[in-house]
């Protein structure tokens, strides 16, 4: 059991993960949308053309993992919700505390990721 002062702190983590979460999904979605078109050689060398195709494709891998984690941090984030609804104001569960914390990696996993 938790006291009141310590779910404060909690709570407070709980809605940066879910803020997170929107921040991410939102960033992914216009990605999404804005989607480059694949490249085509315009008078370059066989192996500058390979290097492109080679950048292009670590970029959708990038991307398709981006999405398949964000799809993960809006399963998690439901749960996480579902979870506090549970709760009362005067404690909270060790595994709310879990959920945000992986909710926390997992985002942070993303932003790493769309940082390459």
């Amino acid at each position: 059991m938790f006291v009141p002062e310590r779910n404060a702190g909690v709570l407070n983590r709980v809605k940066a993960a879910i803020l997170i979460v929107a921040t991410v999904t939102v960033l992914l979605v216009s990605a999404r949308s804005g989607r480059a078109q694949s490249l085509s050689m315009i008078g370059g060398a066989p192996a500058a053309h390979m290097a492109q195709e080679r950048q292009q494709l670590a970029a959708e891998e990038r991307q398709k993992k981006m999405l398949n984690d964000a799809d993960q941090l809006i399963v998690l984030a439901q749960k996480l919700k579902v979870s506090v609804d549970k709760s009362n104001k005067d404690t909270l569960s060790i595994d709310v505390i879990r959920e945000a914390e992986r909710i926390e990696k997992l985002a942070k996993q993303v932003r790493e990721t769309m940082r390459q």
